[in-house]
């Protein structure tokens, strides 16, 4: 008995060794499976890879010579089926390189790579509308792979390195998944890594041209890039596919905006929100593009909309007080230090705060807002700017020339002048010297002064 277990040891360690030479040396793989028959004739895992070896070597007519007797010894072995079907594709017998992956994927609907296998074929047949129905099913039906619904467990609970070990695996495994790169992708675009995850997205196009997400994810890709205007005809080719998707439609209105196409813009996220009201961030970006296109009392309306959505999103109140007109009212002065009070705010959205609570403490007819963390009005530091401009301007009003009347009878006063530094903190004068007899810094002078302004 244990002579058997290591004999069927030392089988499946060469089998591997000759599935690892498949890619590197296809004539030795072939050699050493050939070898492994003679010692073990009809093993079927040995005379599939002796087919698949063969195939990769050139040896196509022998790949198929070797695989159809296994096929029919086999009939309920997807794999043999699905290796056959790529040997019956090398020869340029598609229609029957097409049923032989058909039945393969009807055997064994997770068959690594032969639902591109399949695609590849209908697309080469003329049968555009198979293939993209063929790569369709393939998505369905991932929905359902416990793989992929691990990594996407992940990507949902923010462990983000688990999804990228995962997806690895499952590409290693079969480098045409078209969803596994997606959602690699994805994860990529999680991470601010824009360029990589554009470089996924076009590999899977590629392999499955009518993948719609894969296609709406390129475009963001490539919208972060700065590229809009290739980002706008991807999300084109998205729409052709699904046109009343509303994620498409959003991102179709921000490119259209992005490359000044505003009533195109204005139009489709009309529409958009016509379906979906409830959408304070659509409603934001609807007050950007009627702010950009001059609608200004239009765009502070879908600004003001958003808030009352969703009062704690900070970017749109700071897009309202970056509107140099604009002045809050009080009610909603007290909204945004409400909001400001709130320790479950973003840092984001608190910056977004403290500035228009900045903006809203400029206004001469509200008083000024303190933070409840610096103690400070919440303008000093947006007028800190402005005041430093405005001093550096300004000229000492106490600059004077003055003259000391000399006690001396040699004649009248001689003008002197005299020139102090001060370092009062009560001292108005920004300069480093003053010239002023008023200042708190300079002690009192036992002479007279005269001011001969």
């Amino acid at each position: 008995m244990s002579g058997d277990s290591a004999a069927d040891g030392t089988a499946d360690a060469r089998l591997a060794e000759i599935a690892r030479l498949l890619t590197s040396d296809p004539r030795l793989a072939a050699d050493q499976a050939a070898a492994v028959l003679e010692r073990t004739p009809g093993h079927p895992a040995a005379t599939l890879l002796l087919g698949i070896a063969r195939r990769s070597a050139g040896d196509v007519a022998g790949s198929i010579a070797t695989l159809d007797p296994l096929v029919r010894s086999k009939p309920d072995w997807a794999a043999a089926h699905c290796e056959l079907g790529r040997s019956l594709s090398e020869a340029g017998d598609r229609a029957s390189a097409i049923a032989a992956l058909r039945r393969a994927l009807k055997l064994q609907p997770a068959l690594p790579g032969a639902w591109h296998s399949l695609a590849v074929e209908l697309r080469k047949a003329g049968d555009a509308a198979g293939a993209d129905s063929t790569c369709a099913e393939r998505i369905r039906l991932a929905a359902r792979d416990p793989r992929l619904l691990e990594a996407q467990a992940a990507m949902n609970g923010g462990r983000l390195s688990a999804a990228d070990n995962l997806l690895r695996r499952q590409l290693d495994e079969d480098p045409t998944d078209v969803v596994a790169m997606r959602m690699l992708a994805e994860v990529a675009l999680m991470l601010s890594q824009a360029a990589p995850a554009a470089s996924l997205l076009q590999q899977c196009l590629e392999l499955a041209p009518g993948y719609p997400v894969a296609r709406y994810q390129y475009a963001i890709a490539l919208h972060l890039q700065g590229q809009h205007t290739e980002a706008l005809r991807e999300i084109g080719l998205a729409l052709a596919s699904e046109p009343r998707n509303p994620a498409f439609r959003n991102v179709q209105a921000v490119l259209l905006g992005r490359t000044g196409d505003f009533d195109r813009a204005i139009a489709v996220y009309a529409d958009l929100l016509g379906e979906h009201p409830r959408q304070p961030r659509i409603w934001m970006s609807y007050g950007h593009v009627l702010i950009a296109a001059g609608h200004q009392a239009e765009g502070i309306a879908a600004y003001r909309n958003s808030i009352g959505q969703y009062p704690q999103l900070g970017e749109v109140w700071w897009s309202l007080a970056n509107l140099k007109t604009f002045r809050f009212t009080a009610p909603e002065v007290a909204g945004m230090q409400r909001q400001l009070d709130r320790r479950d705010l973003s840092a984001d959205d608190r910056l977004h705060f403290e500035f228009a609570l900045g903006k809203a403490s400029r206004t001469p007819a509200i008083p000024p807002v303190h933070s409840h963390t610096t103690r400070r009005p919440i303008g000093y530091v947006a007028r800190r700017s402005a005041m430093t401009r405005r001093r550096s301007a300004r000229t000492c009003n106490a600059r004077r020339r003055c003259s000391r009347r000399s006690s001396s009878p040699r004649g009248p006063a001689v003008a002197t002048l005299r020139r102090t530094r001060s370092s009062s903190s009560a001292c108005r004068v920004r300069a480093r010297h003053c010239w002023s007899r008023s200042c708190p810094a300079i002690p009192p002078s036992r002479g007279r002064w005269n001011c001969r302004t």
